[in-house]
């Protein structure tokens, strides 16, 4: 088992554990309602041998969550606090990996966000996401006005960029997911050191120094 822990708060329990290798583990949280702050992750064998990591885990409070379990309507609530609500366009509702979803046919539907989440210089966007088939020039996961992207199964395979001013700079994996099922994208920036990297499933699968 894996769960993360925090004097004071309530220990959050891993679903979907899954032992990648002898130092791969990856893991589901339901963070809604954590306290944000460092947590420590403590993994527990089948032989009852535990191992704790402090400080393993950073929470931080989102620029914007959208859980899409709504389930009707054509809003998506965000779940941070922040009132970065959407509005859904030609998407319908579905079930999910985790509880509700949305169905994309691929061409024009969306779900809009008002504005750039404040322009920070170090981002991460995450989703996950079931592709049921590729399109011709991939398809755009998350894109923060064209400035941040997730795009899946491109000429690169699924892979994360970025817009500095000049260049599109992008991080790819060279894998395609088209109808492998749902999984995990994340596409994190590191201004500070100039780092990007994608994340698939929880495992760092592209890695670049811009």
């Amino acid at each position: 088992t894996v769960k993360l822990t925090m004097s004071g708060q309530q220990d959050i329990n891993a679903t979907d554990v899954v032992v990648v290798d002898v130092t791969h583990i990856t893991s589901t949280f339901n963070l809604a309602g954590a306290a944000a702050g460092m947590w420590d992750v403590k993994v527990t064998l089948p032989n009852g041998e535990t191992g704790t990591l402090q400080h393993g885990f950073t929470l931080t409070v989102p620029a914007g969550h959208w859980k899409f379990d709504e389930g009707i309507g054509m809003n998506a609530t965000d779940s941070s606090g922040n009132g970065n609500h959407g509005a859904i366009n030609g998407a319908t509702w579905t079930t999910g990996k985790n509880g509700g979803a949305l169905s994309f046919h691929g061409v024009s539907d969306n779900v809009q966000i008002t504005g750039l989440l404040a322009q920070p210089k170090d981002v991460t966007i995450s989703a996950w996401a079931q592709l049921s088939a590729k399109d011709a020039f991939g398809t755009e996961l998350i894109s923060l006005g064209d400035h941040v992207v997730i795009r899946l199964d491109s000429n690169n395979g699924a892979m994360g960029f970025y817009y500095d001013g000049t260049t599109w700079r992008g991080t790819v994996t060279g894998l395609s997911y088209a109808g492998t099922g749902w999984h995990h994208f994340v596409y994190v920036i590191d201004d500070a050191n100039n780092i990007q990297k994608v994340y698939i499933d929880g495992v760092e699968k592209g890695s670049t120094a811009y």
